[in-house]
């Protein structure tokens, strides 16, 4: 939960596991050529904490899509990803939605095999008002839009 996507050693395994957490059936990917296709690489806030040999490595990688004919674009997402900051200032969408499913246990302040790392957000999250969480589904349903017009 503390991660943009499914982390994996492919794109086939990441497309795999975004299938699943979606809830959709997976379809198998169809290989593009590098050559024409524009990717955008967002820089700015995704990257003020890397540590300089993942970034290294990060850059390495994109100068071989540039070298395999890929075209390249710096591209902000920063005012997008600040909107979702503030949305779910109080507590993620999905810290909310875990603290649905775990309401029994939260409620009962018992102890549990769960690292605190966990447990703690979703005792945050499970006093924040049934309201907070609607706004955030429906803000994040805008940022969507947002995001995908943005990345085209």
């Amino acid at each position: 939960l503390d991660s943009i996507g499914p982390l994996a050693r492919t794109v086939a395994e990441c497309a795999a596991a975004d299938a699943v957490m979606a809830g959709e059936e997976f379809v198998a990917l169809v290989p593009l050529p590098l050559a024409g296709l524009r990717i955008g690489v967002p820089r700015g806030v995704l990257f003020e904490a890397t540590e300089e040999e993942v970034s290294a490595t990060f850059d390495r990688c994109v100068r071989t899509l540039e070298l395999a004919g890929a075209r390249l674009a710096d591209l902000s997402i920063d005012h997008l990803l600040a909107d979702l900051r503030a949305v779910t200032r109080r507590a993620s969408i999905a810290a909310m939605e875990g603290a649905a499913v775990h309401a029994d246990w939260l409620a009962t302040g018992a102890t549990t095999p769960v690292d605190p790392r966990v447990s703690e957000p979703l005792s945050r999250a499970a006093a924040v008002p049934a309201t907070a969480y609607i706004r955030a589904i429906r803000s994040r349903t805008a940022l969507v839009a947002a995001m995908d017009e943005r990345l085209t």
